[in-house]
């Protein structure tokens, strides 16, 4: 829905927020585009809704969907799109009143959260290995 509508929401993701203080599960995957909620707020673009779900969970972070598309990914294409769009504007704010500095923060976010979200499955593999080992 959020999607569909550009990025508006209403209530500013009160419910979403809620959802997520209740468990619902960030990591599910659309079926039809393998997109998990936060790579829908991404695309959107809804830079508060993506750092609502960032803020419950960060573990799909490192999740793709299924044209190999990743957080980062996405990203970056906001920021390219941004770029173009309002190169000649000063505010250099997009439609949802986000600026593309604010877009810039979430990425250098994001890639240290992927970097943190990798070493901990490093750690874990490596722990379940020396387990079986022994």
């Amino acid at each position: 829905m959020v999607r569909r509508k550009k990025g508006d929401c209403p209530d500013k993701g009160s419910r979403i927020a809620a959802l997520l203080d209740a468990g619902a599960c960030t990591t599910f995957r659309d079926d039809e585009e393998g997109n998990t909620c936060l790579l829908m707020f991404l695309q959107a673009p809804n830079l508060l809704l993506a750092k609502t779900v960032l803020q419950h969970d960060s573990l799909s972070v490192s999740i793709s969907n299924n044209e190999g598309k990743n957080c980062v990914d996405i990203i970056e294409e906001n920021v390219r799109s941004q770029d173009r769009t309002f190169r000649f504007r000063t505010e250099r704010m997009n439609q949802n009143g986000t600026s593309i500095q604010e877009w810039k923060e979430l990425l250098e976010e994001i890639k240290r959260e992927q970097e943190h979200v990798k070493l901990k499955m490093e750690e874990k593999n490596a722990a379940r290995t020396l387990a079986n080992d022994e």
